[in-house]
């Protein structure tokens, strides 16, 4: 081999090595974004913080620490980091898509085959660097998108109240009274067709479902649950055009006291607003409106069945009359 092609040789295995740590990085720092964004939104509602921290550290932001610590053993064992990444490749597409998934393939074991063959053939002059890129900027992510979220999330109210509600549709004049937790407001999630049969079920009181249908309670419309919306207890001021399918608020509304559970994993309600035959739209906490198929059948996907109240009731019920303060 002529001094030109050793030089080339050297050009390349650089190339390779510095590639393949600036892929860990974008890596680590993509699943990093997602992880900590979604373990503030669909996450954290356990009671304990261990059990929160434990949830945040494997479920949603195990695949960035994964990337991270793969790329910090690459770097110092070269050979020996690109075998785990291509072990690790092989293991997602067995356990999780049992080996038969091309498009898996070609997505996550291939990728991952060719991010190992950088390290293991490539030279990385600067390690220190490395390291900092690999480590410090997926934490860096996880910092900036992560404060504001858990910010939010420490200043939920939940007033340990989950019985019944009466509470005001916005400044309609209307009111509406929201399920107590049980059937009509269960902690688990089902189909769309399921929460229907559900609400049609639901005794008087809220708290049994009938062998047939009774007929008193339902499921919310989208405008009705935007313009219930709260925030720390008071009406966020949303407002619905159901032409565009625009939703507005004052304040943002989040997961809290008195319609939503904090400490439930239910961060999505089916609604009575149908698109067509199959599919209608669901609201999130936050009080955005998604399109859903109504046969999903997801552990966070739930509802809490409303029913028409007389302003006679309104008057006699406590919870109402506070509701008439607002910001």
């Amino acid at each position: 081999m002529t001094e030109s092609d050793e030089r080339a040789n050297a050009y390349w295995r650089v190339v390779a090595g510095w590639s393949a740590v600036g892929i860990s990085t974008l890596m680590a720092g993509f699943w990093a974004f997602w992880g900590i964004i979604e373990n503030f939104h669909e996450g954290w509602w356990q009671r304990s913080l261990l059990e929160n921290v434990a949830m945040m550290l494997v479920q949603y932001l195990g695949a960035a620490l994964v990337f991270m610590t793969l790329g910090v053993i690459a770097i110092r064992w070269g050979v020996v980091g690109g075998l785990l990444h291509v072990a690790a490749g092989v293991a997602l597409y067995v356990l999780l898509f049992h080996g038969d998934n091309v498009t898996a393939l070609m997505l996550i074991m291939i990728p991952m085959a060719l991010l190992g063959a950088g390290y293991a053939i490539g030279e990385i002059s600067n390690r220190m660097w490395a390291y900092r890129l690999v480590v410090l900027a997926p934490l860096g992510v996880m910092l900036f998108f992560g404060v504001e979220p858990a910010w939010r999330v420490s200043q939920r109210q939940f007033d340990n109240d989950p019985g019944a509600r009466v509470l005001p549709v916005g400044k309609t004049g209307e009111w509406l009274m929201w399920a107590p937790a049980g059937p009509g407001w269960p902690e688990e999630g089902c189909t769309w067709f399921e929460a229907r049969e559900r609400c049609a079920r639901l005794s008087l009181d809220g708290c049994t479902l009938a062998d047939s249908v009774v007929g008193v309670w339902r499921l919310p419309t989208v405008g009705e649950l935007v313009r219930s919306a709260r925030q720390h207890g008071q009406l966020a001021g949303g407002t619905y055009d159901s032409l565009s399918g625009r939703v507005m608020y004052v304040y943002g509304p989040d997961k809290e006291s008195p319609l939503w559970n904090p400490y439930s994993k239910v961060i999505y309600w089916w609604t009575a607003s149908e698109i067509d035959d199959s599919t209608v739209y669901k609201y999130v906490y936050d009080g955005k409106i998604w399109p859903a198929r109504k046969r999903w059948q997801l552990p966070y996907l739930g509802y809490r069945a409303v029913r028409e109240v007389d302003s006679a009731a309104n008057a006699a019920t406590t919870d109402a009359v506070a509701e008439t303060s607002g910001h």
